[in-house]
């Protein structure tokens, strides 16, 4: 059994325990949420990706080289790169919260 702790206000928990009761069993509505949850992590890494080649096409060099150099100091901090690591961060956060969700 599953024991949450959370301020959370009585509206909500009525609007949450609505959404609950929907479902056959809680296992099934946490699994979706989970599931849901997965979707959305993979979906925004592709995205990111996507912007990242970008990066990667016009200044000749992958994510990881760009982020090694990046972080140690060897490139500048113009606005490309600012967005480019924080892309490639979120990215990293994203797949280590995918890695826990597994």
């Amino acid at each position: 059994m599953l024991d949450l702790q959370a301020k959370v206000q009585p509206k909500t928990i009525h609007r949450f325990k609505t959404i609950v009761n929907s479902y056959p069993n809680a296992e099934i509505f946490f699994q979706n949420v989970i599931d849901h949850q997965i979707a959305e992590l993979e979906s925004g890494n592709f995205y990111m990706r996507l912007d990242i080649q970008k990066y990667e096409k016009q200044y000749d060099m992958t994510n990881e080289i760009f982020y090694a150099k990046f972080i140690n100091g060897e490139i500048d901090d113009r606005e490309d790169f600012m967005i480019w690591s924080g892309l490639y961060e979120f990215i990293l956060e994203n797949e280590a919260k995918l890695k826990e969700l597994a």
